[in-house]
């Protein structure tokens, strides 16, 4: 489908999110999914595919899988980073570092996930705050600049995990799906990636695949 909406919009990219429960009288999704082996197998089986239609677009399937024909030879497993040799000087999300999301109701949020969560009414409206404090003092800023010590910290799993310097515990969106009103829990996607044995298998199937050339 993607395929014949690149064809026809000139699509760059697509990325594969969690799908969610809308409550239609609040306009507000509830993620309820845990973390799904046979969509990872799905994920796992497409790739090979993709490369074979010639990598059309960048693709994102949620934490798992990562790649885009602008690089064609490098390719990356979203929820494992490179190895962090200092937590405490990590922040946990280099993305929100970047961009804000700034939801319909015109909330300050770190992740444009979380305006489909009841938790987002923790974080500022600009037009109350007004930008300027959003982005210097307050519930935003105060994430934005949390560490991946603080996470693992808050995690006792995580602590004295072999993965733990990988993933920092994770994405803190898709955290929320398991522990809805905890942001700083334990990412269970990134678990069960690491933990799992889904990134060895990931970099298996890659090295069966012939990446193309730079263009």
């Amino acid at each position: 489908m993607y395929y014949i909406l690149n064809e026809r919009y000139a699509l760059r990219g697509w990325q594969k999110l969690p799908f969610a429960l809308v409550d239609r009288s609040r306009g507000r999704a509830t993620f309820l999914r845990k973390p799904d082996m046979e969509l990872f197998q799905v994920y796992l089986d497409y790739i090979p595919q993709y490369y074979e239609d010639g990598m059309p677009l960048s693709l994102q399937l949620g934490g798992f899988f990562s790649a885009s024909p602008s690089r064609p030879k490098a390719w990356n497993i979203p929820l494992k980073k490179s190895w962090c040799q200092d937590p405490s000087r990590e922040c946990v999300c280099g993305h929100a570092r970047m961009v804000m999301y700034i939801s319909a109701e015109g909330r300050a949020l770190p992740c444009m996930s979380l305006s489909g969560m009841p938790i987002q009414e923790n974080y500022p409206l600009i037009t109350e705050l007004g930008l300027k404090q959003c982005i210097t003092d307050s519930s935003y800023m105060r994430l934005i600049e949390t560490r991946g010590s603080e996470v693992l910290a808050h995690n006792p799993e995580c602590r004295d995990c072999e993965h733990a310097r990988y993933c920092l515990g994770g994405c803190r969106a898709s955290a929320l799906e398991t522990t809805p009103d905890d942001i700083m829990g334990r990412d269970m996607a990134a678990c069960a990636i690491l933990k799992g044995g889904w990134s060895e298998k990931i970099s298996k199937v890659m090295e069966t695949i012939t990446l193309p050339e730079e263009k």
